[in-house]
């Protein structure tokens, strides 16, 4: 959108609120689009990715019934490895307690330190 001049009697108006949440919707859609995938490196199911999720890691729980700017931020405190070796559920603490989540549904924002 080209840059608009805005009087300074616009700034409390309800036109001047309902052009600031358009843009926040609109870059909340291109956030969901573009950058949380970019966040979670896809490979193929059966290869092993170069860092599986590991327990200390700050994450960003994906939740698709939530507004835009609700996910909650969380840590993995527990990994549940699958018959194949391979991590698909974790428990997650977050400020609302802890939940069982898989990890298709986390996007790693942070790794853990080694020796956590």
């Amino acid at each position: 959108m080209p840059p608009v001049v805005f009087d300074e009697r616009d700034l409390n108006s309800r036109k001047r609120w309902r052009q600031a949440q358009t843009l926040t919707d609109h870059f909340w859609r291109r956030w969901l689009r573009e950058y949380v995938p970019a966040l979670t490196e896809r490979r193929k199911w059966r290869t092993r990715s170069q860092h599986d999720v590991q327990i200390g890691d700050l994450v960003l729980v994906v939740e698709d019934h939530l507004p835009r700017g609700r996910w909650n931020l969380g840590r993995i405190i527990k990994t549940f490895p699958g018959d194949d070796g391979l991590i698909w559920t974790v428990e997650v603490r977050t400020k609302q307690g802890t939940s069982k989540r898989p990890v298709i549904k986390l996007c790693v924002l942070e790794e853990a330190e080694c020796g956590v």
